[in-house]
């Protein structure tokens, strides 16, 4: 691709123009509110194991996170969504309260043919963790976290995947466990996974209907969704994780 008149119509991706027609939800910058000069969220990634994550957490600010393109969701914390799509989902996943669901809602626009992008002209300032008590993990955060990601993988993803995205979720989580027991001496966060995973082994069956319902809607597969700001590799993802526990060690 190369670049002409009509740029205004494209946002620049990966040496390709994807089209702007079709944008239903946008994010803003956001920044912590008590530290304004680093990101919380520049948008957010998807991924296979139901959740990505917030690109440019704790990164200082910087002209690298003035360019508008697309990514996988827009943080709750700061949304605009174009009303009719919004309602033709039934907004926000009520079950999911407070994790998740910005990447619940990402999945539906980008599987449904709908995109989300990225515009940093627009910044707000967020009071962060005021739901958990802190920044983190804490053992409510964890629940969610892990409970609505993994609802997010048997609700969109296609079956191959959702065994795929099953199986990575439980090394990861088996990680994780090992984390709050020996690095942060936090046994509510480790009985939080396993609350997370017997809940979804008593209610799953109610989210096959869910389930065939949104198949009927699908109308791209998450294998093609561009990468890395829209559907993120483990590997982004993992290292993104590596690099959050060591900033939790100096913010919380």
């Amino acid at each position: 691709c190369t670049r002409g008149d009509s740029f205004q119509r494209y946002f620049y991706f990966d040496d390709c123009y994807l089209k702007k027609d079709g944008v239903v939800i946008y994010a803003p910058k956001v920044l912590y509110y008590d530290k304004p000069d680093l990101i919380q969220v520049a948008g957010g990634t998807l991924s296979i194991i139901g959740f990505g994550y917030y690109i440019g957490d704790f990164d200082k600010d910087g002209p690298k996170y003035d360019v508008e393109r697309f990514v996988g969701f827009a943080t709750g914390a700061a949304t605009l969504v174009k009303r009719d799509f919004f309602l033709s989902v039934g907004g926000y996943d009520e079950t999911y309260f407070a994790s998740a669901e910005e990447a619940e809602l990402g999945f539906h626009a980008w599987l449904r043919g709908f995109k989300v992008v990225y515009i940093p002209q627009a910044k707000v300032y967020h009071k962060v963790s005021r739901t958990y008590g802190k920044r983190g993990p804490t053992p409510l955060k964890v629940l969610l976290q892990t409970r609505n990601r993994i609802l997010n993988i048997f609700k969109f993803l296609e079956w191959k995947n959702v065994v795929e995205g099953l199986f990575l979720s439980f090394i990861l989580d088996f990680s994780r466990l090992l984390y709050y027991a020996f690095i942060l001496r936090s046994p509510q966060s480790c009985l939080s996974i396993f609350r997370a995973y017997l809940w979804i082994l008593k209610k799953l069956h109610t989210y096959r209907e869910k389930r065939r319902t949104l198949k009927m809607f699908k109308k791209v597969k998450e294998n093609s969704f561009p990468r890395p700001f829209i559907f993120s590799s483990l590997t982004d993802c993992l290292r993104e994780e590596l690099r959050l526990r060591k900033v939790w060690r100096t913010f919380m």
